[in-house]
């Protein structure tokens, strides 16, 4: 949302670029909260389920960016397959591919792979912050863990033994016994 990629902003850059290329809009489907991680999200399925029914019919199925499809590039090649066997192609606005010239297959496996380098690279860094920060004895998540509590009178928040850590340390000590 930041960075002007918010679903609204999604939303109204597929609808100016449909009405520049004259492209008839016959539904807008978008999920909010989901992850592109995988096609688990409700209003994909729904899309899957319309087209699967003929209740749906259409050309092409547009999004913003492939990252905004698919961040799996195996998934990402079954799912254009299948949307292929309801006679729906995928366009992505940031591709400026030919699909006509071979070379369109090297360029858009590549751009499908860099959504999942770009997935699994952020996922990198953030367990290697997680970690640090656990080694400076700081504890990243939202909510202290059961015995402890959030000493933020430090540079840096910390978790501290709370009064119900004699307990917690009881309990775990009469589980390993």
């Amino acid at each position: 949302a930041l960075k002007g990629y918010s679903l609204q902003d999604q939303e109204e850059v597929l609808r100016k670029a449909c009405h520049v290329d004259g492209v008839q809009i016959i539904q807008h489907f978008q999920d909010d909260g989901y992850s592109a991680k995988n096609f688990n999200r409700p209003a994909f399925n729904r899309i899957l389920d319309a087209l699967a029914s003929k209740k749906l019919v259409c050309d092409f199925l547009y999004v913003v960016r492939w990252d905004r499809f698919s961040r799996n590039v195996e998934q990402s090649y079954m799912m254009i397959n299948k949307l292929k066997s309801y006679g729906v192609e995928m366009r992505c606005l940031e591709e400026t591919l030919d699909t006509s010239d071979p070379a369109s297959v090297l360029l858009r496996a590549i751009k499908l792979a860099e959504t999942e380098m770009d997935n699994r690279r952020r996922a990198k860094n953030t367990l290697m912050g997680l970690r640090r920060a656990l080694k400076e004895g700081r504890y990243s998540s939202g909510r202290a863990p059961v015995g402890y509590s959030w000493d933020r009178t430090k540079s840096k928040p910390m978790i501290v033994p709370s009064e119900l850590a004699i307990l917690v340390k009881e309990a775990f000590e009469m589980f390993a016994t």
